[in-house]
């Protein structure tokens, strides 16, 4: 199997395994039937359980919990009090931090971020678009847990009329109709308007 830095890291108790070049330290705890594999890494007060995979590059840290059916991997970040759970896959460069919650038949892949209040529970929670702007970054889109959408661009997390404000201060024309067409998108998919 992979690395384990102690014994409470990975339950006796259950079908968990950690395999390959994965790790597994700190307060972090491997139970239920979850695998960790491949190149990941689980530490901090991280918790991954029942059927969760983590594998590849992944990382789960700090107070983190992927726990269901669950899958992370590729090069995904899942941290802070993040959860992810049920059917849901975080895939590819994406990022969830911070009290985000990712649940359902989610997919956050690519280079998506989801952070703070994020309540994504199904594909229409979220919506991103990359190479857009004048760096070719990625706008991530979500639906937080008060109902509406919080917006993420490079360190920008926020509202849309915070987002907005800002696109009249620092960009071109061209930039503020691709980002203000992104939004309407956003809002269509998200919230149904």
């Amino acid at each position: 199997g992979g690395y384990i830095q102690s014994e409470e890291n990975l339950s006796r108790m259950d079908d968990s395994w950690v395999s390959d070049n994965a790790r597994v330290s700190g307060d972090a705890r491997v139970f239920g039937d979850a695998w960790v594999s491949g190149d990941a890494w689980v530490y901090g007060d991280a918790r991954v359980f029942d059927d969760a995979w983590v594998s590849d590059n992944a990382r789960v840290s700090d107070n983190a919990w992927v726990f269901g059916d669950a899958h992370v991997y590729d090069s995904a970040w899942v941290s802070g009090n993040s959860r992810v759970s049920g059917d849901a896959w975080v895939f590819g460069n994406s990022r969830v931090s911070d009290n985000a919650w990712v649940f359902g038949n989610s997919r956050v892949s690519g280079d998506a971020h989801v952070s703070g209040d994020a309540l994504v529970k199904n594909d229409k929670s979220i919506f991103w678009a990359t190479k857009v702007g004048n760096n070719n970054d990625t706008l991530t889109a979500f639906k937080n847990k008060d109902g509406k959408i919080t917006l993420v661009h490079g360190c920008f997390v926020g509202s849309i009329s915070r987002f907005k404000a800002l696109l009249e201060e620092k960009h071109s024309e061209r930039t503020k109709r691709e980002y203000k067409l992104l939004i309407k998108v956003a809002k269509s998919r998200i919230l149904g308007e």
